[in-house]
């Protein structure tokens, strides 16, 4: 998973960069957003309200991607043959893209949750174990 979210937030910091080239600032940055979105999937350590922050940026960031696309279908009547393609397929991507990346955030919340559950069992279980060991002499 951690290459294929490098792979993916390469591929969508690049996309930016043409949307940018093309003079469309709104979804270069959009498309910047989802591509910082998945190289931040990247780093090792992160707290679990980050990790919160993330994932719903990352649902923000690909219902937006869904939206903008679903938007302009009825205007695409052979938008294959005009200079769109590039905007609509890079709006399909980025929405699909955004799947392995809220995977990576998902995973993580478990993670988290599971660890801190491990925590407070060994922690209430030692502490109730030596509870009643006191109360049994």
């Amino acid at each position: 998973m951690y290459y294929v979210n490098a792979g993916l937030g390469i591929a969508l910091v690049v996309l930016a960069v043409v949307q940018f080239g093309h003079s469309n600032i709104a979804w270069g940055a959009a498309f910047l957003g989802g591509g910082l979105l998945a190289l931040i999937t990247l780093t090792h350590r992160m707290s679990l309200f980050t990790v919160n922050i993330f994932a719903v940026l990352a649902v923000g960031a690909m219902f937006f991607y869904f939206a903008g696309f679903f938007q302009l279908v009825p205007q695409l009547h052979h938008w294959y043959m005009r200079g769109e393609a590039l905007h609509c397929l890079g709006m399909l991507f980025a929405a699909f893209a955004m799947i392995p990346v809220l995977s990576e955030y998902s995973c993580r919340q478990k993670s988290e949750q599971c660890e801190q559950g491990r925590h407070w069992h060994r922690h209430h279980f030692r502490h109730s174990a030596s509870h009643s060991a006191a109360h049994s002499k």
